[in-house]
């Protein structure tokens, strides 16, 4: 059954605060393109120079057929075009962006929430979106999300707080100006119809740093989770939020002594919170230290990241020599786990690297919404004429040698709350970690504790529920060969070789894996399995280094 419910607001809504001319306009967009030309470390990257020149010029010439508002979401897109998540238009300022549905839309696996509603409407509070304008949700978002520009698809997901902004709605023609924005929405099962008004807030963008329960600014909300003022996740930890919800302060950690596991989540990168009395390297000593002279001491250690925008990436090498001092498993594989997200990002890429670079941990969650290389340390400009914020990469962070610029960073766990189980106080990523055994059994303990069969068993089962997701990798190519590489120093040359059969059906692209199964199928006399590794890796890389030597085993064997 559908039950309508339609609330009037009269509000003050009339798009920017004051009209600019063509010229005015004109002076603005010459302005984005000479800076990214000049400023960003390498704009056309991503985006070939004739094609945004030409986007450019398209705008030019249509600016007096648009009105303020139209003119800004299109240079919004022309400065998405970069595919740079430092670089973005924001039309925060005098004649910004102002006018607000009070409602924060958040993205889950399983589709958009309301994460923040007016206290009026506590029934919107963790109500699933369907249609939104009467248009698919998905649709709305990827559209609206098209004005900022990514990375990737899990840092674009990130930006579905701007479906809220009542002139990115109108000036994409989803609504009239002034109009309420009616939903469509399921709450427990049942469908429903609401209509919401727009209000004067604030032209400011950066609550989207703030969390999710976070509403636009200027305008009255209430977090969907719980019925606190979204102000009480910052201030004092909450034992009855799960622990992801628990303290959403810079930086908040807890010993969980009966699972023998410290939980320690970074937001930000920053040396010192207001809401936390100590210094954050501090912080994360004193927490360890005490976890280790409990008569339980933590055996886990998990480094929260999934909120984590950025700030001071500088601090990375210095926290992550506080996890290592500060937790004797820190070297030990299975014991260490980072929850990345599509928000972390920035600053919190760079300490995901770190960590990683220094200890055998295991990434949970979904990828971050950057990659190893990407652009960073953006410099802001403000428009001579609109007052708009531009800002613009200047530097590319190259964290890695071998990934390009959008690459997506897969997980070994690919676990995070969908819609439903965030509102039920659900965590399946923390929950995963907290109840397999210890060290956590990756797919090359597996092989060397139970051998082939049992790797093989343990694959094809993760397969089954994972393999669908383009993001998942459930072990790193080296962490099976070094495995496959120990069962050979202890000589169980079967289990070796499956080792290395399982590394060519996770990396099946990667012709080096067939190269070492074959290498290893010809030492053990298996010439059919050689034959089959030799040729592949060939065909995948007829010139690869070790060509010479698989063609000669080829044409020895017989083919």
């Amino acid at each position: 059954m559908t039950k309508k419910l339609l609330f009037a607001v009269i509000v003050a809504f009339g798009g920017q605060a004051s009209a600019l001319t063509v010229e005015q306009w004109r002076a603005d967009l010459d302005y984005v393109v000479e800076r990214i030309s000049v400023a960003h470390a390498d704009p056309w990257q991503l985006v070939h120079k004739p094609q945004f020149k030409a986007h450019a010029a398209d705008l030019a010439a249509r600016l007096h057929q648009l009105n303020d508002d139209q003119i800004t979401v299109e240079m919004m897109r022309l400065v998405a075009l970069l595919e740079d998540g430092h670089s973005k238009l924001i039309p925060s300022g005098e004649n910004g962006f102002r006018n607000w549905y009070p409602l924060r839309f958040h993205t889950f696996t399983d589709g958009i929430y309301i994460t923040a509603a007016p206290a009026k409407m506590t029934e919107l509070r963790g109500a699933r979106v369907d249609t939104i304008a009467g248009r698919p949700a998905e649709q709305v978002v990827a559209d609206v999300t098209a004005l900022f520009g990514a990375d990737n698809r899990f840092g674009r997901s990130t930006f579905t707080f701007l479906v809220s902004n009542a002139d990115v709605l109108a000036a994409l023609g989803l609504v009239a100006p002034g109009a309420s924005l009616t939903l469509e929405l399921t709450v427990n099962g049942q469908r429903l119809e609401r209509s919401v008004a727009a209000e004067a807030g604030e032209a400011d963008f950066d609550f989207r740093f703030w969390g999710e329960h976070f509403g636009p600014p200027g305008v009255e909300t209430v977090a969907s989770f719980g019925t606190q003022d979204p102000m009480d996740f910052l201030i004092a930890a909450d034992a009855d939020r799960p622990l992801h919800l628990r303290h959403r302060a810079a930086y908040f950690a807890e010993h969980l002594r009966d699972q023998s596991t410290v939980y320690l989540q970074i937001n930000a990168m920053t040396h010192q919170s207001s809401r936390v009395e100590a210094p954050m390297l501090e912080y994360i000593a004193d927490h360890l230290a005490s976890s280790q002279r409990s008569p339980n001491p933590a055996q886990r250690l998990i480094v929260d990241l999934r909120y984590n925008f950025g700030g001071d990436g500088s601090m990375s090498t210095d926290i992550v020599n506080r996890l290592l001092l500060g937790f004797p498993n820190a070297l030990e594989r299975g014991h260490v786990f980072v929850i990345t997200s599509g928000a972390t990002f920035s600053a919190g890429v760079m300490l995901t690297e770190e960590i990683l670079d220094h200890m055998p941990a295991i990434l949970v969650g979904q990828p971050m919404g950057a990659s190893w290389s990407s652009y960073g340390d953006a410099e802001s400009f403000t428009l001579p004429e609109s007052g708009f914020q531009l800002d613009v990469s200047r530097r590319l962070w190259q964290l890695r040698e071998s990934d390009a610029p959008r690459t997506a960073i897969p997980v070994h766990i690919p676990l995070l709350p969908n819609g439903a189980e965030y509102f039920a106080g659900l965590d399946p990523a923390v929950e995963s970690i907290l109840q397999a055994a210890t060290p956590y059994p990756m797919l090359d303990r597996v092989l060397i504790d139970m051998g082939a069969q049992a790797a093989a068993n343990e694959f094809a089962a993760l397969q089954a529920r994972w393999g669908h997701l383009d993001y998942w990798q459930p072990v790193g190519r080296m962490d099976l060969e070094d495995a496959a590489d120990a069962l050979v120093a202890a000589g169980r040359m079967d289990d070796a070789i499956e080792g290395w059969r399982l590394n060519t059906m996770i990396f099946p692209d990667d012709w080096d894996t067939w190269d070492d199964l074959g290498q290893a199928c010809l030492d053990a006399g298996h010439i059919e399995c050689m034959r089959e590794a030799y040729s592949k890796a060939l065909m995948l890389n007829p010139s690869n280094w070790n060509a010479a030597d698989q063609r000669e085993a080829l044409e020895l064997h017989g083919e």
